[in-house]
């Protein structure tokens, strides 16, 4: 229907370049008769089919005067002329069935399903062989460096009965990371893996113990055993906290979901297969991807886990915390898959919006819970310090992530200088070695403030 409006503007267009290169001798200029049967009328047919009209429209008696046609009609005192598709007509589009979500995220065309994030499934395996890695103490920098940005060193793996060669995928993890947002972010993930390949894997290797400005060992009274560096961070928690909001939550709020890339696709099926989805409906399930990819069933998610350590298994941990509602998540997945099908971007956005508020606030209530965590250990008369160093490691990761969240409106929450003050808080003299329990407090309750929990 968009493309009638299109190849009725461009014949109009036609008329009026005809008419200005018009001689004594030419032809009568053309005329083209709009969907109101008027010739060279400015009606139009909207997304529902429907003719709409060129009105004045009266705004102190809030009256309105259809127009077969505007030209030579003198708008009369408190008169504005409203053509038939301007933004602010409450007409366009108003007789368009309403969107219905369908019970579960299954969209097919002739049968055949048209959802497809193969993609990010492949993105977020790496994701869990990379944290494997990590732990790894035999793996290079060079090795770890080319599973993060050349998409290799990763092999097949068996996925819900699938072998998917990963190496042959063609996907990275580096290059969707930090993708939006400071280009100085990116960096700070390469010199993690740096670290932990040529600092923390060395004393590793060596037994060597951990202490203030020393990477190495810790055991925790508990029975917890980790590997920090000299600031104490347990790098491989760390980064992977850090790849949720900097991968996933970067991916769906800022890039697959954000109104530029989904207005920028095609949505025009009327040409598809089977089986076939429009550039738009695609966008949409890749935003979904990066959530739900893993699933065992992705009609019906469950935040099972399936082998992740990224975005789901953080979805489904504050499922409960009152702050975060992931069934209003999924439904509006749902819905504004089905609105993108219907044509609906009005219903599309607003199902947008709902995912980008609450996808980000998973970032905020356990960028703040970990911090607490690591509080409240030091408030013990006995610390235990490797379950300290765990969960603030946790927590840095998360609060390195803040800055790819979005508020309900569609700004960020946090400003990447803002996130880099709390890191270098967090960084001081010899890192989580010195932070202490109100500094970790105070941090928490910024947080919650910023995010509104």
């Amino acid at each position: 229907m968009k493309t009638t409006n299109f190849i009725q503007g461009l014949l109009l267009s036609s008329v009026v370049i005809l008419y200005s290169c018009s001689s004594d001798t030419d032809p009568a200029p053309l005329t083209i008769t709009d969907c109101n049967g008027i010739e060279n009328g400015t009606s139009l047919v909207d997304d529902c089919g429907d003719c709409q009209q060129a009105y004045a429209y009266n705004y102190v008696m809030h009256t309105v005067t259809l127009l077969d046609d505007t030209a030579g009609y003198v708008l009369l005192q408190n008169e504005m002329l409203v053509m038939a598709n301007d933004p602010t007509n409450p007409y366009w589009n108003a007789g368009c069935a309403p969107t219905v979500a369908p019970d579960t995220y299954k969209f097919e065309r002739d049968g055949i399903s048209t959802v497809s994030h193969g993609g990010q499934t492949a993105r977020l395996l790496m994701g869990a062989q990379l944290y494997s890695a990590l732990k790894d103490p035999s793996k290079t920098e060079a090795e770890l460096l080319a599973m993060f940005n050349d998409g290799t060193g990763f092999g097949s793996v068996d996925f819900n009965g699938e072998t998917i060669d990963l190496d042959a995928s063609g996907k990275k993890l580096g290059n969707k990371t930090a993708a939006y947002g400071s280009a100085t972010v990116k960096p700070l993930y390469d010199a993690m893996i740096a670290e932990a390949a040529n600092v923390v894997f060395p004393a590793w290797n060596n037994g060597d113990l951990a202490s203030a400005g020393v990477a190495g060992y810790h055991q925790g009274a508990g029975g917890r055993e980790v590997y920090v560096n000299a600031k104490g961070l347990e790098i491989v928690q760390g980064f992977t906290k850090g790849l949720i909001g900097g991968l996933c939550v970067d991916q769906i709020v800022n890039g697959y979901l954000s109104e530029s890339k989904l207005n920028s696709g095609a949505n025009d099926a009327s040409a598809l297969s089977a089986g076939e989805y429009t550039d738009m409906e695609h966008y949409w399930d890749e935003g979904f991807g990066y959530l739900y990819g893993l699933e065992a069933d992705r009609e019906m998610p469950s935040y099972s886990g399936n082998g992740s350590v990224l975005l789901n298994k953080y979805a489904g941990k504050v499922n409960t915390s009152g702050d975060v509602d992931m069934t209003a998540v999924y439904d509006a997945f749902k819905l504004g898959r089905a609105a993108i099908v219907n044509m609906d971007y009005v219903t599309r956005d607003a199902q947008a919006a709902i995912i980008k508020e609450h996808v980000s606030k998973i970032l905020g209530v356990k960028a703040s819970d970990y911090l607490r965590d690591g509080a409240t250990e030091l408030g013990n008369s006995s610390p235990d310090m490797a379950d300290f160093f765990h969960a603030v490691s946790e927590g840095y990761g998360f609060v390195l992530s803040l800055q790819f969240a979005l508020d309900g409106t569609g700004n960020y929450i946090l400003s990447n200088s803002q996130v880099n003050t709390m890191l270098d808080a967090l960084n001081a003299g010899n890192g989580l070695w010195d932070v202490d329990a109100a500094t970790l407090t105070q941090m928490a309750d910024d947080i919650d403030a910023a995010f509104g929990l």
